[in-house]
């Protein structure tokens, strides 16, 4: 189950990124925020992002620290986290391709095991204060404005009954 959340950003001048998901989940497996410049409809090339130049990422679930990133998570370690949840083997896609193309996308990974197949082995986040919280550093340049959008990234457990969709657990 994918959500989608967006916000707006100015290139020059927003150099801290503050954003809070508070959505229910038994099992959020991971955020994915893609950066978009602005655009007028019927113009924008879909798979071409924008890079915002991020430094650094903090991230807290319910005001604790992320395990794995307690310092923060640097730009380095954005490709590993992406190519470990997205990426194939024989995959073209590189890590200077990410970082220098068209292409770039941060990916928080809230799994508590690296394994893609595994069900429920996302962070629960059910009945929580102040959910997850991302505070997102970076180099500001440039003008106009840029759109961001979070997918909240979770498993889902459709209930059938009768041969008929009786509801979405998520």
């Amino acid at each position: 189950m994918n959500s989608n959340l967006q916000g707006i950003m100015d290139k020059g001048s927003d150099t801290i990124i503050n954003e809070s998901i508070n959505v229910p989940r038994r099992s959020m497996k991971g955020l994915l925020l893609l950066f978009y410049e602005t655009y007028t409809a019927g113009t924008r090339n879909s798979e071409k992002t924008f890079n915002p130049n991020i430094t650094d990422v903090k991230l807290t679930v319910d005001g604790i620290p992320n395990k794995i990133y307690s310092q923060g998570m640097q730009a380095r370690d954005m490709w590993e986290e992406v190519f470990r949840r997205f990426g194939k083997e024989n995959s073209a896609m590189n890590a200077t391709d990410f970082y220098a193309g068209d292409r770039l996308g941060l990916f928080i990974d809230l799994r508590s095991m690296r394994d893609n197949d595994l069900h429920g082995s996302g962070l629960r986040l059910v009945n929580t204060k102040d959910g997850v919280h991302l505070a997102i550093n970076r180099k500001g340049s440039g003008s106009g404005y840029v759109k961001c959008h979070i997918f909240i990234l979770s498993d889902a457990q459709p209930n059938i009954v009768n041969r008929e969709l009786e509801s979405v657990t998520y």
